[in-house]
C-alpha cells in the first residue's frame, strides 16, 4: 500500500480484509447519502488511499449485480480505528466503471 501516483493517490489495488472492514463500519453513513436505499450487498472491490493528515481511501463497493457505489473514507492514522468518516459517495455506477479519487 505504498506505490504513489498523481496527487499522492496509491494506484488502485484489490479490495484488502481491512478494506472491507473500514466498508462494514461505514455502511450506515453511505446509506444515510441516499435514503430511499439500504444496501444487503455492501463488498469491497478495490481501493485506493492518500496519506497526508489522516488517511483517505476511496473504495469500490459492490452493492448488487452491476451496480457499485464509490466511496471516499477519511481515517484517523492508526491509533484511531473507529474514527471514520465518509465524505461522498458516487451511486449509481456500473460494476465497469473505474475507480478515481474524486
Amino acid at each position: 500500500m505504498d506505490q504513489q501516483q498523481n496527487g499522492g493517490w496509491s494506484v488502485v489495488e484489490s479490495a484488502t480484509p481491512e478494506v472491507q472492514n473500514i466498508c462494514n463500519k461505514v455502511k450506515t453513513q453511505v446509506e444515510a447519502f441516499i435514503p430511499e436505499v439500504a444496501f444487503d450487498h455492501f463488498t469491497a472491490v478495490s481501493f485506493a488511499h492518500q496519506t497526508g493528515k489522516r488517511m483517505n481511501f476511496v473504495i469500490k463497493v459492490d452493492v448488487e449485480t452491476s451496480v457499485s457505489v464509490h466511496v471516499m473514507v477519511s481515517a484517523a492514522l492508526p491509533g484511531y480505528p473507529e474514527d471514520l468518516k465518509v465524505l461522498r459517495i458516487q451511486y449509481p455506477k456500473s460494476s465497469s466503471d473505474p475507480l478515481q479519487p474524486f
